[in-house]
């Protein structure tokens, strides 16, 4: 089982996929879209301390974290 977690000022939000599922998939695709719109970046987590910054939703991936841009000033 693969997670997409959406990290806010809420905490965190979970959702469960599986690649060959797609129910599951259309759900997190669904989710993946709608933050990225919202200026949210995505990492794919899949190798722990190898993250790496993803555009597209992979359902390969087994990690997925978003989380807002860091604004600084």
């Amino acid at each position: 089982m693969s997670q997409l977690i959406i990290l806010d000022n809420t905490g965190d939000t979970r959702h469960d996929f599986t690649p060959d599922d797609a129910d599951s998939v259309a759900r997190c695709m669904e989710a993946f879209e709608s933050m990225t719109k919202k200026g949210y970046w995505a990492v794919d987590n899949s190798v722990i301390g190898a993250g790496k910054v993803i555009k597209a939703f992979d359902r390969s991936a087994t990690r997925i974290t978003m989380h807002p841009q860091l604004i600084g000033g």
